[in-house]
């Protein structure tokens, strides 16, 4: 019964390769399985062309699973040798992908003949398997680290402060800027060293009251000398902010010069306290014998400080070099 079932199986298994158009089979004991190679001659011939003449390496069927030598990864048939996709018959025998011996030695390769065992660089038959030279397949590149989460919302910045009030301007110690004059003091010697090394000091009286008077060339006329108090013999030349200069005109028929009467501010008022009332950083006062300029302290408004001559003949004569005789000898 077993050798009726065994040659039934034969015959299919033969049968199913001669319709997939096998090769002629190799004839073993008499018997054609139909999907073999003829001989060991033939299986080393079917190499041979591609690099000379094989030396077979002992007979083809010494196991039953010498049909893995080149299906690795499916089934084969240990009768025929065929490989196949899935165990349709009993007999078919699964194959692992390493099954492979031929790639044992061919290191440095990329294809190997499990009938030959010879090694290939390029596939040029299609039962010769993939050996990778010798090397296991390159393993798939890491998978991309998943993007991190995206970054909360920053939280809304707090309202700002408001801004401090600004406080309104104080003009008697402010220092103003702009509307820039060369202007000049008539002094003694000492007083005007004195000046150059510290810093003025406002007389007790004039005409628009205690402050400090500049002439707009370096001399002082006889008319506005006042025979108690002006002092001669050198010249202070001062660089000054003068800001807002009000001008104030002396009043005709006005003679006081020592209160500050005939010095009249034109919001009300008189001298220099009524024009700093006025938001006036100087004064210009026009009096009948030539305009005087006026600043008061705490003098921020000047620059810088200079003995400009000393002595009458020296004073005369730079005076002289810039303006008229009738400036500089009145």
């Amino acid at each position: 019964m077993f050798a009726i079932v065994f040659a039934f199986a034969v015959f299919c298994d033969a049968h199913n390769a001669s319709l997939r158009g096998a090769a002629p089979g190799l004839k073993n004991n008499g018997t054609s399985y139909g999907d073999e190679p003829s001989s060991e001659s033939q299986l080393a011939s079917e190499d041979a062309p591609l690099d000379g003449p094989v030396q077979f390496q002992g007979p083809l069927l010494q196991s039953s699973g010498w049909c893995c030598n080149h299906c690795a990864g499916r089934f084969c048939s240990p009768w025929s040798g065929m490989c196949h996709d899935a165990k349709t018959k009993p007999h078919y025998m699964w194959c692992p992908a390493s099954s492979t011996p031929c790639c044992s030695g061919c290191q440095g390769h990329n294809f190997c003949s499990p009938y030959s065992r010879r090694c290939y660089a390029q596939k040029w038959r299609p039962y010769w398997v993939p050996c990778f030279g010798g090397q296991a397949p390159p393993a798939p590149p890491p998978a991309s680290p998943p993007a991190p989460p995206p970054m909360p919302p920053a939280p809304p910045l707090p309202p700002m402060p408001p801004a401090p009030p600004v406080p309104p301007m104080d003009t008697t110690t402010a220092a103003p800027r702009g509307n820039r004059m060369t202007l000049y003091h008539i002094t003694s010697r000492e007083v005007a060293k004195l000046i150059v090394a510290g810093q003025f000091r406002p007389g007790h009286e004039g005409w628009c009251g205690g402050a400090t008077y500049l002439m707009a060339y370096p001399h002082l006329p006889r008319s506005k000398w006042n025979l108690g108090t002006t002092q001669d013999g050198a010249v202070v030349e001062v660089q000054v902010y003068m800001g807002r200069m009000c001008s104030i005109t002396r009043p005709a028929g006005c003679d006081d010069g020592s209160t500050g009467k005939c010095c009249p501010v034109e919001n009300g008022g008189f001298g220099v306290s009524a024009a700093q009332q006025n938001g006036c950083d100087s004064i210009l006062f026009k009096n009948f014998d030539g305009d005087e300029y006026i600043i008061w302290p705490p003098y921020s408004q000047i620059i810088s400080k200079s003995v400009f001559c000393e002595g009458e003949s020296e004073c005369n004569a730079r005076c002289l070099q810039q303006w008229s005789r009738e400036q500089c000898l009145s």
